[in-house]
């Protein structure tokens, strides 16, 4: 391979990386908000369920 295909296939790599890193990001933070929505319900159903 030449010199420019390699740069650019370097180039194509960290965009990529970088947009991966965004979107876990991104994820994770969606994942904790509704965690914290989700908390102060999880102790009643645990409770429904128990219950005869």
């Amino acid at each position: 391979m030449d010199r420019q295909t390699e740069q650019r296939q370097s180039k194509l790599f960290v965009n990529n990386m970088v947009e991966s890193a965004i979107r876990i990001g991104l994820l994770v933070l969606l994942l904790s908000f509704t965690y914290d929505i989700i908390k102060p319900f999880i102790i009643p159903v645990l409770w429904g369920q128990s219950l005869p």
